[in-house]
Order: structure tokens, then sequence, then C-alpha cells
């Protein structure tokens, strides 16, 4: 019985060992590494004054929660300019337009003038020919000369009649021209506003600033009604999950590291771990964050490695973890 439990003993020793130097193997050719918080910086292109901010550091938002609202003055006076240019060219459009139609009446009532300034003059004379006519055919029978000047007057006034009607189209056709380049130009320029109206209206909309995903509120940098200037971080917004883990391997390490490398994930202070995969391999050397440097007082150097995790982890946003590569 003795050396039954003697034996025991040994084999669980053993195993121990065997346990440990695994364990010590594996954490030999780990790598230090910090879960990547990943965020997204809310700012603007322009200067906005802050009228309302909606959320507090660490609540957690919902896509679509209203964040903040800012204000923008020369925005609004930017929008009244444009919708009266807008207003303007339609009012000239609609004036030349009117024009047309005037320089159309009144061409037209010249016309008819004329026409029955012609007609009548036609048919005074074509009486007048007629009458004519009776009285030579008594005194001069047979003479057929005698009417040859009213006939030649006639034709004239006819002439004239076909002239006007086609001075009178070729007219309305060169006005109708003019007033098509005219409208076309009018379009093309109310066109560009509108464009430029609908930039300044989606810019009036991004005023209001909406969760752009599920996460949580990180720093807020602003105080309402500050004037903050552009590109200035406003308020940061971190996922829920974090899916990149950031790790550094010693440029004394020359164990090579591909794109799609399998590793695992441990948590340094809680038992934890998951799969994932070499995402990118940095191409230079860069020095280790301080936090990530176990030497704090002697400078490191190294190259970066990311490291994608799947989606459904349970990883803090800045939590330390090992990275065992997988070879």
């Amino acid at each position: 019985m003795r050396f039954l439990i003697f034996y025991g003993v040994i084999g669980l020793t053993a195993c121990l060992l065997i346990y440990y130097a695994a364990s010590t193997e594996d954490r030999s050719r780990a790598i230090v590494a910090e879960v990547e918080p990943q965020k997204t910086a809310i700012s603007f292109h322009k200067p906005v004054r802050i009228a309302k901010v909606l959320v507090q550091p660490g609540q957690r938002v919902k896509k679509g929660d209203l964040l903040l609202v800012a204000q923008r003055p020369d925005l609004a006076l930017d929008l009244l300019q444009v919708q009266n240019q807008i207003e303007q060219i339609q009012s000239l459009r609609t004036s030349q337009q009117s024009d047309y139609q005037l320089r159309k009446d009144l061409a037209q009532l010249k016309l008819e003038e004329d026409l029955h300034s012609l007609a009548l003059q036609e048919s005074r004379l074509r009486e007048k020919y007629r009458a004519d006519s009776v009285v030579y055919a008594q005194l001069k029978p047979g003479d057929t000369n005698w009417g040859a000047a009213a006939k030649e007057r006639l034709q004239a006034l006819e002439a004239e009649i076909a002239i006007r009607q086609s001075q009178y189209e070729a007219e309305l056709k060169r006005w109708g021209a003019e007033l098509e380049q005219q409208l076309s130009s009018a379009d093309l320029l109310i066109q560009r506003r509108q464009q430029e109206l609908a930039v300044l209206e989606d810019e009036v909309e991004q005023l209001s600033q909406y969760a752009p995903f599920d996460g949580t509120i990180g720093s807020i940098n602003v105080q309402l009604q500050e004037l903050v200037p552009a590109f200035r971080t406003i308020i940061s917004v971190y996922y829920e999950k974090p899916a990149l883990i950031r790790a550094f391997m010693s440029e004394l390490d020359d164990k090579p590291v591909e794109v799609g490398q399998s590793v695992r994930v441990e948590s340094v202070n809680r038992t934890y771990e998951i799969q994932g995969e070499v995402a990118e391999v940095g191409s230079r050397i860069v020095s280790y964050p301080r936090q990530m440097n176990p030497l704090q007082q002697q400078p490191m150097w190294g190259k970066e490695i990311f490291i994608k995790i799947p989606q459904d982890n349970n990883f803090l946003n800045g939590e330390k973890v090992f990275v065992i590569l997988n070879r």
C-alpha cells in the first residue's frame, strides 16, 4: 500500500512538472500585448459652437442615440445666401420667359397690322383692276397691255405679304433659340446652387451627431457654448467589443511571423483565452509604449503585430494579454 501511495505521489509530481514545464515553455514564447481600444472620434471639418452635450463619460449608448448638438452661424448665412441666389435665378428665368412672350405678342400684333394693311391695299387694287378692265374693254377692245402695271403691283403685294410672314417666323425662331439658351443657363445655375444647398443642408444635419454603433462614451473634451476648432476630437465612442490586439515582438526575435498565422491570446490577470490570427505585421522597428515595456527604465524596440480576434470575446479595452504564436 505504501508503495502504491509512493508511486502515486511520484506520478502526480511528474504530471505537475510536465504541466509547469509546458506552461513555462509557452510563456517563454509569449508576447506581452494589449487589447487595442477601438474607437471613433466625433469631430467637425469646420469650427462649431457646442449647443448641447447629451452624454457623459462611461455612458453606454446604442446606435442612433443623440450625442451632441452643435451650431454654425456661418452655415445659416451660407444657406440663406444660396436660397436667395436660387430665388433670384428662378425670378430671372420667369422674367426671360415673360419677355419672350411679350416680344412674341408684340411681333404678332405688328405682323397682323402689316398683313391687314397689305391685304387692304391688295383688295383695293383688285377692285380698281376689275373696274378698269370693264372700261378698257369698251374703249380698247383687244388691248392686253393696259393692266400690266396693276398686275405687277398685285404680285409685289403678294410677295410683301410672304416676306413679312417669313420675317416674323425667323424672328420667332431666333427669339426661341435665345430663350432656350437663357433657360438652359439658368437651369444649370439652379442645379449647381441646389447641389450647394444639398451639401449645406447635409452639414446642418451633421450638426446633430448620433452614436455610430453600440458602445461606450470615452472622453468628452468640450464644454457648453465652447467654440471648437475644426477636426478637434469632441467625443470619443468606444466599441463594446474589442476586435484587435496590438503586440510587440522584440527586434532580437528573428522567428518569422506571417499574416494569417494562428495565435493563442491569454489574459494576464485572469483565466481566459481565445484563438486569433495575425492580421498585420509592421514593416519597421518602433519603440515599445511605456505600459507594455517590461523594462520600464530601459527603452525597448520591436516590431508591431496586430492580432484579429472574434467579435464575441470577453476581453476589455486596454487589457494586458499574452500572445502565444502557434509555430
